[in-house]
């Protein structure tokens, strides 16, 4: 578990001292530095591609193997540019995966000694019923902890493609997933997810998340201003009363105010979704950063993040 800053600063400098450790870190320094560089390969190579064909284009070249062979290239060429875009956008996890692997994972272990980092935590099925309607979910660095609280964190992207002549990616969520033991055990489930309001007459709708489903009851609370937030659907309602006490009815009011966030139980696992509108965790992609990586300065950046898994942990402890 933490300790104070300055004994968690203390023990990963103590760490840090070893030439065996400085070592290694060299080693994954160059590792983070060779994948950075693949990035900007694909684009090189496609951007020569481009401008060949169209050097040949305005010299009149008509001969019939360079065409083919450019017409052969050029497919492929778009289609790295698009994988590309993945990679900028996040969706490429290389780099991540090594930072998460073999920065995040040792790191972390000293505070959490079960501690795994993966690239998924939460089975998609199950993110689907508390997450806004999407069409692709993609979740990274996930913190596995392997603790009495069965705790498992990491981020959520979601996005649909709309339709048309020039179809584009738009982000339905980008957050971060938390499950860990229900205070409550359910014997069905339970999800609260926020209100949608009619532009026009401005009543309670349901468009973004999934609404009431076949077997579920709609629950409203003692609470008019949760009420008017949030949406509770059940299949187990007696369940649901022993979960939504006024203590935990306050954590939504006082926690979270102004935020996006939806729950989901079932069984005794509690699932929680909070749209923060950013990566936690994220590998530094910068050429000096890399270079000059240090366990002490990341976790340095990671204590904020640190202190508010354990908070989330904390509003919702049985």
């Amino acid at each position: 578990m933490l300790g104070t800053l300055e004994e968690d600063l203390q023990k990963i400098e103590d760490m840090e001292d070893s030439a065996e450790f400085q070592e290694k870190l060299q080693g994954l320094r160059k590792k983070m530095l060779g994948l950075r560089r693949l990035i900007f390969i694909p684009f090189i190579v496609f951007m020569f591609l481009h401008l060949l064909f169209m050097t040949g284009v305005r010299t009149g070249v008509r001969n019939f193997m360079i065409s083919s062979i450019l017409l052969i290239l050029l497919p492929p060429g778009f289609f790295i540019v698009y994988r590309m875009t993945g990679i900028f956008s996040g969706r490429n996890k290389g780099l991540q995966e090594v930072y998460g692997k073999e920065l995040l994972e040792p790191l972390l272990r000293n505070f959490y000694p079960n501690l795994t980092v993966e690239k998924q935590g939460i089975a998609p099925e199950e993110v689907k019923k508390f997450t806004p309607k999407s069409q692709k979910y993609i979740q990274d660095t996930f913190l596995c902890f392997h603790d009495d609280r069965d705790l498992r964190m990491g981020n959520l992207e979601s996005f649909h493609r709309t339709s048309g002549k020039n179809p584009m990616d738009i982000f339905d969520f980008v957050g971060q997933l938390y499950c860990m033991k229900s205070p409550v055990a359910i014997q069905g489930e339970v999800r609260i997810v926020p209100t949608d309001r009619s532009i026009i007459f401005k009543n309670e709708v349901q468009i973004r998340y999934p609404g009431c489903r076949k077997g579920e009851k709609k629950l409203d609370t003692e609470d008019i201003e949760h009420n008017e937030r949030f949406d509770i659907y059940t299949t187990d309602e007696f369940g649901a009363r022993r979960f939504l006490t006024p203590e935990v009815l306050r954590v939504f009011s006082e926690k979270f105010p102004g935020k996006e966030l939806s729950l989901y139980i079932k069984g005794d696992l509690l699932y929680i979704a909070i749209y923060s509108g950013q990566h936690m965790f994220k590998a530094p992609n910068n050429k000096e950063e890399i270079k000059s990586l240090s366990f002490t300065e990341e976790y340095k950046k990671l204590r904020s993040s640190l202190e508010y898994i354990e908070d989330i942990c904390k509003a919702f402890d049985a």
